[in-house]
């Protein structure tokens, strides 16, 4: 049968751009190839973490005149390797001792072995420069108490294979002076969880609710 295809980078909304056209045809094994150029990333809208994506769209018009279509979306990005840092609570919190979470991945979400060096903050008499490596699941644990209410990092990896990521982030720290940590961080029914509260103010009452849902199931 005859195909169409067509390619799209689409990253945002009303962000789209098409890089092409190609009609074949089917040989007897119901197969077509074509090779394509991806522009440079300057051609390409912008998205978080410098990656973007590509949609492929594949028409096939068999015998009769009927038609099959199907979509595919594969990322595309400037580098092979992909960095991030999550709080342990979402956001830090002020004066409290806490984690936050440094992550390296391929740009479809395979985790990676990477060196980390993050310098906080990145200028400045106070600037520390820590290096930390990320286990089997891409995960590594950076240690800060913060003292302001934006925290900004600079962070740089390398992986085994040579690929480096770099990246400059602000992490607030102006939300609840609270923090709760779980552990283990994956609850399971009918397992002991321990839960502890951290706060940079003392002598204060605490009044805990566990929840599952809209139900109370522990105060």
């Amino acid at each position: 049968g005859q195909i169409t295809t067509v390619g799209n980078g689409r990253y945002v909304r009303r962000c789209e751009r098409d890089l092409g056209d190609f009609v074949g045809r089917t040989d007897a094994r119901g197969q077509w190839s074509l090779s394509v150029r991806m522009p440079r990333n300057k051609a390409f809208c912008h998205a978080s973490h410098g990656n973007h994506l590509l949609r492929i769209q594949a028409e096939v018009v068999g015998p009769g005149g009927v038609r099959q279509r199907t979509v595919r979306r594969l990322p595309v990005a400037r580098s092979l390797l992909r960095i991030a840092a999550y709080p342990e609570a979402g956001r830090l919190v002020r004066g409290v001792p806490q984690r936050v979470y440094l992550q390296a991945a391929r740009p479809d979400g395979t985790p990676v072995r990477a060196a980390f060096q993050v310098r906080v903050p990145p200028h400045g008499p106070k600037s520390r420069l820590h290096r930390v490596t990320t286990d089997a699941q891409g995960l590594a644990v950076l240690h800060l108490t913060p003292d302001k209410n934006v925290v900004h990092l600079d962070l740089s990896a390398k992986d085994d294979q040579g690929h480096v990521a770099e990246r400059s982030l602000g992490l607030r720290s102006d939300g609840p002076r609270v923090l709760v940590r779980a552990e283990p961080g994956v609850v399971r029914a009918g397992r002991r969880i321990k839960v502890a509260l951290h706060s940079p103010d003392g002598g204060g009452r605490v009044h805990v609710d566990l929840k599952q849902g809209a139900q109370t199931v522990h105060t």
